[in-house]
């Protein structure tokens, strides 16, 4: 088995990490966010 090794500079790295880093808090944020999302749309009628 050959093991294929990817060139990479250290900006593209850095990139990488941070739209990963990004990615991961805005899916937690979203995850903490929601049950109040949900609360929020389930008692907010229109008839209030």
């Amino acid at each position: 088995m050959e093991m294929i090794v990817f060139e990479i500079d250290p900006m593209q790295i850095r990139v990488m990490a941070d739209v990963i880093w990004f990615a991961g808090y805005s899916f937690l944020t979203v995850w903490v966010w929601k049950p109040a999302w949900i609360k929020k749309l389930k008692f907010n009628d229109p008839n209030d």
